[in-house]
Parts: C-alpha cells; structure tokens; sequence
C-alpha cells in the first residue's frame, strides 16, 4: 500500500510539473507579448492617424481557437517590399496555446499555419500606394503585404532560411460591409508557402511568442497550401489603408473567422 501511494505521488507531482511547465511557457508568453504589443501600440498609426482598428482576440469566444488578445507590430521594413516611402502597423492573432506552444505549429489542428488581424498602410509621398494609374486595386502589389509577413516576420523570425510565401488571387468581390462600411472589397486567395513546423536547434525570440514547436519528425518549413481573405479600403480623410485579414490552411476555419473575428471589427476615429 505504502508503495502504491508513493507512486501516486510521484506520478501526481510529474503531471503537475508538466502542467507548470506548459502554462510557464504560455504565461511567459501573455506577459511578454502583452508588453511589447502596448509598447508598438504607441508609436503605431493607429494612434499617429487617431484611428483604431478594434478586432476581437480569442477571449471572445469561449473556444481554444485564437490567442487571446490581438498584438499591435509596427514594420519598419514595408517601404523596400513596396518600393515607395510608406509607413505600416500590424495586429494580428495566431492559434491558442495547447501544451505549451501554439497550434499554429500543429497540422492536425484547424489553426495550424493560421493568423488574422489586420495591416494599416500610409503612403507618404503618394497616398493611394495599392491603386493602379487607372484607380483600380494593384492586385500585384497588395500581394506583396500579406507574403512579407508570411515569409519574414513569420517563417524567418523562426529560422526559415529563403522561405517562400506565393498568393493566387481566387476572386475580387466589392461592395462588402465591415465595421460600418459598406464599399470594402473582398479578396479570395489561394496560398503556397512554407509552414511553421521546423526542428527546434537553438532559441528563436519568436518562441517567447508562440512557444517551441513538439515532437516534429518531419522536414523543416516544408511546403503547405492555405487560403487566404482580405477586405481592403482606402480612408481619404485618413489617405491611409486598412486590410483585414485572415490565413489559414482550413478553408472553414477562413470563413468562421470572417464571421466571429473580422466581420465583428470596430473602426473608431
């Protein structure tokens, strides 16, 4: 007996160091991130523009589906993707923690490889920075956004070496409502990239936000198909964009994203 009660103890003190062990690892995570996002928030145009861009974080729902709250990046980097002088801030949202790491790392789970949020964009010298000549949307152009994230503030931020992130526009749909407005145009994308599973070698910073990837036999960052929706609309008052946003390899979790996170955006200015 005396044995058997040694057993369940040190079996019960094992399960509660791997428990601790996880939540460290997403606690780490909300403190650090939670942090630094109010620190971009800032110095963002969200706050340089007075206008914010309010997107629901996992919190919302009552689901493990989303991180729970949204953070706020301000890239420095956007005018060379673009080739012209232009400012952007980012926030965005990836897959909720389950055993210490994201589910963007797992590809069994409906939010592998999967973020939402939205990017605001101001042209300094020319506003309308993703119109053509002729008025229309560079189609070419928006596409460079979303696969600069994808390739470097994602998959380089863990180790990627020259990752590829390439968008097929599916679709262009205007006159969408969100946040109150009624002439957003919605783009469908197919997508090829690189995904997040990779082998965890060295420390990677991008691990204090999603955690380190588990148990990965697999090859590192190999190819994976995901699709894509953004909803796109130039502020003149503002001369700024605003695109929102989702990606993910599961087409349904695409859509129910668009109907429980994006389609619930709040636009204050």
């Amino acid at each position: 007996m005396k044995k058997l009660k040694r057993i369940i103890a040190i079996v019960s003190i094992a399960v509660a160091a791997a428990t601790l062990f996880f939540q460290f690892a997403f606690i780490r995570s909300l403190f650090v991130m939670g942090v630094y996002s109010f620190q971009q928030n800032r110095e963002s145009l969200f706050v340089k523009e007075n206008i914010d861009v309010i997107i629901p974080g996992g919190l919302s729902t009552r689901e493990k589906d989303w991180y729970p709250f949204v953070i706020t990046y301000n890239d420095s980097d956007i005018s060379k993707i673009l080739k012209t002088d232009a400012e952007m801030s980012i926030r965005y949202n990836f897959g909720a923690f389950e055993n210490g790491s994201s589910l963007l790392y797992d590809s069994q789970s409906k939010y592998f490889n999967s973020f939402y949020g939205c990017y605001i964009i101001k042209g300094k010298d020319t506003p309308m920075i993703l119109h053509d000549q002729k008025g229309e949307w560079d189609i070419e152009r928006i596409k460079m956004i979303p696969a600069y994230d994808l390739e470097v503030l994602v998959l380089k931020s863990l180790g990627a070496q020259n990752p590829v992130a390439e968008f097929i526009v599916k679709k262009e749909t205007p006159g969408m409502e969100v946040a109150g407005y009624d002439d957003w145009t919605v783009f469908d994308a197919e997508i090829v990239s690189n995904s997040p599973e990779h082998h965890k070698r060295e420390f990677k910073r991008a691990y204090l936000q999603y955690g380190s990837p588990k148990n990965y036999l697999g090859k590192d960052f190999p190819a994976v198909e995901s699709y894509g929706r953004m909803y796109g609309r130039y502020f003149n008052e503002k001369e700024l964009y605003v695109l929102i946003f989702v990606i993910s390899t599961d087409i349904h979790t695409v859509y129910r994203t668009d109907s429980n996170f994006l389609s619930k955006t709040i636009i204050e200015k």
